[in-house]
């Protein structure tokens, strides 16, 4: 089989396979189960079925985003003499040096906090060099490693070397999409930080009900909800997709209504402290608009470097006497799947001495301190009890219908203080929120989404001077044949992976 990358419309490339014999029509189907997916996806409206989305088209030809994937999942699996694939040259900035990147990095004039001489930080730089180089590309960096600096330097770096050349005349521009109004915000807010000693040269502007749009803007930033309404004719101007927190909105949702907008953009990156499984859907679709993941910067290593805080998980074991048979009782009357998880956990949350020990867990650490729940119902329940248990605390909440001022004012009192607990959803708390105050995250509404899990672990990690550690609460109900149960467990699975000290234990029985 002979694999050749081509060009194709609108700046994307493809990697066309010449079928010459049976052997090759074999190793076809590797390349197929590389690129193809299938889901059963009942959640969404009108799909409750199984979707099957492939990326081979014409049985010979897959983006060229796909070729990481390809190199390293399809063509080892081949029978025979494994092809080598020509012509990847012209996927590549092929101009960009290593020599003159490190000479304009050394150049610039950062914020007295950032620190890119200290070896620890090389990922941050080497990162937007691989991102430049390959021109599509994702990284993996988990919370508090810095995302928001190497869309700086990303940015900086486009727009004062690459963009402003001729060939990139009326599509110059870069749009940065967040998941969030208060994200479009911060996202702003840092990067003119950052720009300051280089005389905020850099024009950025920001889309969000009751922004200002800066029509001369280099950098364009706003959230998928404001943006995706757009006519193609204004997608034209941009040369440049990134996305961040590319996990929080459905990559298929991205792809129809930005992605296929954004014919004239050469340059794509997506960053993300966790993707989605690489069985899924949104995986692959990922993968075809952003391409090969090009650094990884993990959690454990993040924390053995000292760049985040470490986590300690205190397991609060939930024994239950009187209602031990409860989830038992539940399967043998017939009760089962959906309907009995949700009667599970209506049972969890109104159970008062359940509740109670969410109380007295908050009263073991001090400073600021998140409960993490699903639902608007419950958290009332838990800020009306709260505010019961600890009439000195500053206690409030956020979550979707909360105004965004009144969220901002929220979270910079939590900043500026150090005797708050906040009870939110996962919703709006579980990513891009920083408070690098948080002493303690609780989690007492089960749940085992590794994403959501990570990023709302990630929410707590920021270094601050008085946190040695970030403690979670994990309230892990000890109720055989009961869905929390099962969920715990495999919690503690992540936890483990993550490299997080699951030593603390603490013991109740109701």
């Amino acid at each position: 089989m002979k694999i050749t990358t081509i060009p194709g419309k609108n700046n994307k490339f493809f990697l066309h396979f010449k079928i010459e014999n049976k052997q090759d029509l074999e190793n076809l189907e590797a390349v197929r189960t590389v690129v193809t997916r299938s889901e059963f996806l009942p959640f969404i409206k009108s799909f409750n079925k199984t979707i099957t989305q492939s990326y081979l088209f014409s049985e010979c030809f897959v983006p060229a985003s796909f070729l990481q994937e390809i190199s390293k999942k399809a063509i080892p699996a081949f029978k025979g003499e494994k092809p080598i694939i020509q012509n990847t040259d012209i996927l590549f900035n092929n101009e960009i040096k290593r020599d003159q990147f490190n000479e304009w990095l050394n150049s610039l004039i950062l914020p007295d906090y950032i620190n890119i001489i200290d070896e620890k930080y090389d990922y941050q730089p080497e990162s937007v060099f691989r991102a430049l180089l390959f021109k599509l590309s994702r990284i993996e960096a988990t919370t508090g490693a810095g995302k928001t600096f190497i869309t700086y330097l990303y940015s900086k770096y486009l727009t004062q070397f690459i963009l402003n050349k001729p060939e990139f005349e009326n599509r110059n521009k870069i749009l940065i999409i967040t998941p969030r109004t208060d994200l479009t915000k911060q996202t702003v807010s840092a990067l003119e930080e950052f720009d300051e000693g280089q005389g905020n040269t850099m024009k950025i502007s920001s889309i969000y009900a009751g922004a200002k749009l800066q029509v001369d803007a280099d950098v364009i930033i706003g959230n998928y909800q404001s943006i995706k309404n757009y006519d193609k004719e204004w997608f034209d101007q941009f040369g440049c997709l990134v996305v961040d927190e590319v996990q929080t909105a459905k990559a298929y949702s991205i792809k129809t209504e930005i992605y296929d907008k954004v014919t004239n953009a050469e340059y794509f990156f997506a960053m993300t402290g966790t993707y989605p499984e690489e069985k899924t859907l949104d995986y692959l679709n990922i993968v075809s608009m952003f391409g090969p993941i090009v650094l990884t910067k993990q959690t454990k290593e993040a924390t053995e470097d000292g760049i985040i805080a470490p986590v300690k998980i205190n397991r609060v074991n939930i024994n239950y006497i009187e209602d031990k048979d409860f989830s038992k009782n539940l399967k043998e009357s017939g009760i089962i799947g959906t309907e009995k998880y949700r009667i599970e956990k209506k049972y969890f949350q109104n159970n008062n001495d359940r509740n109670n020990i969410i109380m007295d867990c908050i009263s073991k650490i001090e400073g600021n301190q998140v409960i993490l729940v699903e639902t608007v119902e419950y958290i009332h329940q838990l800020m009306e009890l709260a505010k019961q248990f600890y009439p000195d605390k500053y206690v409030n909440k956020i979550h979707g219908t909360v105004s965004q001022k009144e969220r901002d004012e929220i979270k910079t009192y939590v900043k500026e203080h150090e005797n708050s607990l906040l009870i939110c959803s996962y919703e709006t708390m579980s990513t891009g929120v920083n408070i690098p105050n948080i002493m303690a995250i609780h989690f007492p509404d089960g749940g085992r989404s590794k994403i959501r899990i990570k990023q709302s672990v990630g929410r707590g990690v920021r270094l601050h001077p008085k946190k040695e550690f970030l403690t979670v609460f994990d309230y892990q109900d000890q109720m055989k044949g009961s869905s929390f149960m099962n969920h715990w467990k495999e919690r503690n699975k992540l936890y483990r992976t993550e490299g997080h000290d699951l030593t603390q234990e603490l013991n109740y029985e109701i």
